[in-house]
């Protein structure tokens, strides 16, 4: 394999081209006359030359429409409708209220939101705003309820109250005196009198003795009365020591409805010691009212 001939000089930075032919001198140069090429001048800077594209005006790129504020008027329907719900009960009146006002705010300010076209739920939004005012009405209307039955709540408690007061409270009677109670009923201990029992299991203890204490309720109202005792006690002796309660077969409680003019009587047993027989002390306690004492002793 063969390789051209090498040259002996400079090389042409613009690559080898054709070479020269060599003529006799003195002989002119037939042919097209070679190219000048041009060497390019120190500092002088060549570029590629770009393309041309016409100038442009501005593009304008449409911006998408906001999206409508609607929170308030879904909040209006929620808290109007759950304002309407609970004003219903009108127990629920302190509920109702704070929740039909703010629902009514939230309406009312969603609707101007709505003019304005920040928001498109103007449907949903007036109805909030209804079902808030409506829920403030049933607040209302729900107070007025609650406040004027608590008010004849106390009236009555007071009456009922006043109606088991006697003007014995807070006195001693003598057995066979009568208290006498703002409701009309008359309650009176007759007698205390020792009890024997038919059953030999239900007998006092040694050095005791059982006690029949009888009371006697009459209703002198012109309406039926209710009898309402929360106690029957007994002290006895000096000490006033409590006597124990027994339920021997002489025992029969107070108790029950008195038509007008009607009478009831109670027997209650007791178990006393021997030695504080000769003073004897009885308590009538009334649910509602004070409690009246009875003094008196024995009979044999």
């Amino acid at each position: 394999m063969s390789y051209p001939p090498q040259q002996n000089g400079p090389v042409s930075p613009y690559g080898h081209g054709q070479h020269p032919q060599h003529h006799p001198q003195g002989q002119p140069m037939t042919g097209q006359p070679h190219p000048q090429h041009r060497q390019p001048v120190q500092g002088q800077v060549y570029t590629r030359q770009e393309a041309y594209f016409p100038p442009q005006g501005p593009v304008y790129v449409q911006q998408p429409p906001p999206a409508p504020r609607n929170g308030l008027g879904i909040a209006a329907l929620i808290l109007g409708l759950l304002g309407m719900l609970t004003g219903l009960i009108p127990l629920l009146f302190w509920l109702a209220g704070p929740l039909g006002l703010v629902g009514l705010i939230l309406g009312l300010v969603g609707i101007g939101r709505v003019r304005r076209r920040e928001a498109s739920n103007q449907v949903m939004t007036v109805i909030g705003t209804v079902a808030g005012a409506l829920a403030v009405a049933l607040a209302t209307w729900g107070a007025v309820v609650f406040f004027t039955a608590a008010s004849e709540a106390v009236e009555g408690l007071d009456k009922a109250l006043r109606s088991g007061e006697s003007a014995q409270s807070g006195k001693t009677l003598q057995l066979g005196e009568a208290a006498s109670f703002n409701n009309g009923l008359k309650l009176t201990v007759t007698e205390i009198e020792s009890f024997t029992p038919e059953n030999e299991f239900e007998k006092a203890a040694e050095g005791h003795r059982l006690v029949k204490v009888t009371v006697v309720a009459e209703n002198t109202a012109e309406d039926t009365q209710s009898v309402l005792l929360s106690s029957v006690n007994m002290r006895a002796g000096e000490s006033n020591a409590q006597a124990r309660s027994s339920y021997a077969g002489g025992f029969k409680e107070l108790t029950g409805d008195l038509a007008p003019g009607a009478k009831a009587t109670g027997t209650y047993l007791f178990e006393v010691a021997e030695s504080d027989l000769g003073k004897l002390q009885v308590q009538v306690g009334m649910f509602i009212g004070d409690s009246v004492f009875w003094e008196g002793s024995l009979k044999e």
